[in-house]
């Protein structure tokens, strides 16, 4: 025994020394200080071929990594790898591929490498360290790092109420009208599993005659028939609030668990073979709402392998991403979170917030203090959890893209290049405010704004369900709906980057539509554009000046029983262009307190009626205005007694309210002991207790 534990030390002496000569002259950084503040499993290294050693299609050995002492070898891209060496030989033999499984295959040929995971014979973190130094020196590995482990971001508390604010400001409203007679889509959850005998998810998850539910976890591969998710004390149901959402933006969707955590440190290596398992099953769409594996170059290469959709989560740190490499794919969407009023998701301190930066492709909602249900998404959670739950961090935030794109996949074949890039061209621009760091990361210097795109599903979708003509450079043309449009359909003012202009002869002839929004930006309205509508219940024009139209855009309906809804002050106009015969009902575009006291802070909002892009606010008159995130609404201060004249422009078009200001009472108190007064204490008005009506009464005893 002593002579087996003197040779160990000698060849962990051996080892060392011969890492230490390879280095020796050298500016390249060492695994040991590279990886020093990294967590990872001590007993195997990840490895990245080369491709021209990866095209060689070799059976890799223990023996093939003698100089680092390797007892197995996993190949992480065995799914795949076969289908590669074959699409290869095809091609060398016959310059042809093999187009039927080209279609049912996501992956990059020629990009293809090879990703191994080595399990060590003397595990231990020097060994890691020493090992990856050792494999960066051969020509045949592009690169080498550990086997870091996986994080899932946890959810504090959950109730059973929902508040559905944050999801209607930023603008998800009207994808209803698309999501009923729709082709479905496989989306991959790489995640901590899904509870599928959840109700709400039960008939959503995928099903054929082969299973493609899988468990990763500790480095197997095997298939789920009932896949289960993570529940138990101090542990989350990840998975099932991820698949929530993603159900929740597309109920048709067809959802495969791809399980890679299971409550215990789990590592990268897991979500490798989950991403190339994807790609030999042909799944579009991943979402992987995980954080800490930025500086991964074994997931790297696996997504550049992959040729669907990757969509993943931006990280909950409260930093900058651009220092770390990234994934180059054309087909990722790395995704931040927005609060309810559209700011960067702050959640507790800058250091438990969204991650920021160049490389976050886009923005949705990821909720906002952690213990505040009502700032949160409310999603699936596994039964032991009471079924539902609220949900925050950029873990929510990804999965609202993945929904998204999948209903778009849903009605247009578009590959994942295009389909990226359909969703970021209907995107909003939004203002968020980040934190600028010293060098140790220890206390925020300054704070900056920035300018980023936030995830508009209504015109996303738009775009692929609605046939539409550019008129110009600026504007379009909804030519004709989809069939299956129903129920409830907003218009939405732009649609791939350009403002909607006109809806086009017939465009909507014979739909099974409900309930109609307007937006502001439409001009022209065609012939028999809305007719034969016979569903046709509640419309909501909200522009001053209404679109040329005719008697036969909504012939075939009874008008009166439609009810119109128009901003006050405009019912003539409305009636001169012959909209007369509709039940025409009045509102107030800006909502808010129309007497005012001054000095109280009051905000004014736009009804949520009135769809538009460009919303820009004025107010005439002595007052204070108090910035808003939220540009559907503002915060005024009146400094004296007046009228305010407040003016709101939606694409163009203006609505005016008139507010009447009045001097606010001087700080004091009625003095009639007997009934509840009301007094300003510390210049605020607050009820008076009850006093005793045979105590003399004066301010301070109120105040008290």
């Amino acid at each position: 025994m002593k002579k087996i534990i003197k040779s160990k030390k000698i060849l962990i002496i051996m080892f060392t020394l011969m890492i230490f000569l390879m280095g020796f002259g050298s500016t390249k950084i060492s695994a040991a200080m590279e990886f020093a503040n990294d967590d990872f499993d001590i007993h195997t290294v990840n490895v990245i071929m080369t491709k021209e050693a990866s095209r060689e299609f070799r059976n890799y050995q223990p023996r093939d990594f003698v100089e680092i002492g390797v007892v197995a070898v996993k190949d992480l891209t065995s799914h795949t790898v076969d289908y590669v060496r074959d699409e290869v030989v095809s091609r060398r033999r016959r310059g042809v591929s093999r187009s039927e499984e080209d279609l049912t295959m996501l992956v990059n040929i020629e990009g293809f490498q090879r990703i191994l995971t080595l399990i060590l014979a003397n595990p231990s973190r020097e060994s890691v360290f020493a090992a990856i130094d050792i494999l960066r020196q051969r020509e045949d590995v592009y690169d080498a790092e550990p086997n870091r482990f996986i994080t899932f971001s946890s959810t504090p508390q959950y109730t059973n109420q929902w508040n559905p604010a944050m999801v209607h400001q930023l603008g998800f409203e009207g994808l209803e009208s698309f999501q009923t007679n729709v082709s479905e889509v496989i989306v991959g959850v790489i995640d901590t599993g899904i509870d599928s005998s959840h109700p709400d998810l039960t008939n959503r998850m995928h099903s054929g005659t082969e299973t493609l539910h899988r468990s990763f976890v500790e480095m197997q591969d095997v298939p789920v028939i009932n896949p289960e998710d993570v529940w138990r004390a101090g542990e989350i149901g990840h998975g099932t609030q991820v698949a929530g959402i993603i159900v929740a933006m597309n109920p048709k969707v067809r959802l495969v668990c791809l399980r890679v955590y299971e409550g215990t440190n789990q590592v990268i290596g897991a979500v490798v073979r989950a991403i190339n398992f994807a790609a030999s099953r042909g799944i579009p769409i991943l979402n992987f709402s995980a954080d800490g594996y930025g500086r991964c170059p074994a997931i790297r290469a696996a997504v550049e392998h992959y040729t669907g959709l990757f969509v993943t989560a931006a990280g909950n740190s409260g930093e900058s991403i651009d220092n770390q490499e990234h994934m180059s794919s054309g087909s990722v969407l790395r995704v931040g979170a927005l609060d309810n009023n559209g700011r960067r998701s702050i959640w507790n301190t800058n250091r438990t917030s969204s991650n920021h930066g160049n490389h976050v492709h886009i923005w949705a909602p990821g909720g906002a203090t952690m213990n505040q249900n009502s700032t949160n998404i409310r999603t699936t959670a596994p039964s032991a959890a009471g079924n539902f739950r609220f949900f925050w961090g950029t873990s929510a935030a990804a999965p609202f893209v993945a929904g998204t794109a999948s209903l778009m996949l849903a009605q247009s074949r578009l590959s994942a290049e295009d389909l990226r890039r359909t969703i970021l061209n209907n995107t909003e621009t939004t203002t968020i405010t980040i934190p600028i760091w010293n060098n140790n990361g220890t206390a925020v210097l300054r704070y900056e704004n920035r300018t980023v795109r936030r995830l508009n599903p209504l015109s996303a979708v738009s775009s692929v369900f609605f046939p539409t003509n550019d008129l110009d450079a600026n504007s379009i043309s909804i030519n004709r709906s989809n069939n299956s449009t129903v129920g409830t359909v907003i218009i939405p003012s732009r649609i791939n980057g350009r403002t909607v202009t006109t809806i086009g002869q017939s465009a909507f002839n014979g739909s099974n539509i409900r309930e109609l929004r307007i937006p502001t930006s439409i001009r022209t309205i065609g012939s028999f554009a809305f007719a034969n509508t016979s569903n046709l219940r509640t419309i909501h024009n909200m522009t001053t000046s209404p679109q040329p139209i005719n008697n036969e855009t909504f012939s075939g309906i009874n008008r009166l029983n439609v009810r119109l809804y128009i901003p006050q002050g405009s019912r003539q106009n409305f009636i001169n262009a012959g909209w007369g015969n509709f039940n025409i009902i009045e509102v107030r575009a800006i909502q808010g307190n129309l007497n005012l006291e001054t000095n109280t802070p009051t905000t004014y909002t736009l009804d949520s009626r009135i769809l538009g892009t460009n919303i820009s606010w004025a107010v005439q008159g002595n007052v204070s205005i108090n910035p808003q995130p939220n540009l559907r609404a503002i915060s005024i201060t009146a400094n004296n007694a007046t009228t305010i004249t407040l003016v709101v422009t939606v694409d163009g078009v203006s609505f005016t309210q008139t507010i009447n200001v009045t001097a606010r009472p001087v700080c004091g108190c009625n003095p009639n002991p007997n009934i509840i007064q009301r007094c300003c204490c510390a210049d605020r008005w607050e009820p008076c207790p009850i006093l005793n009506p045979w105590r003399p009464w004066n301010e301070e005893s109120c105040c008290q």
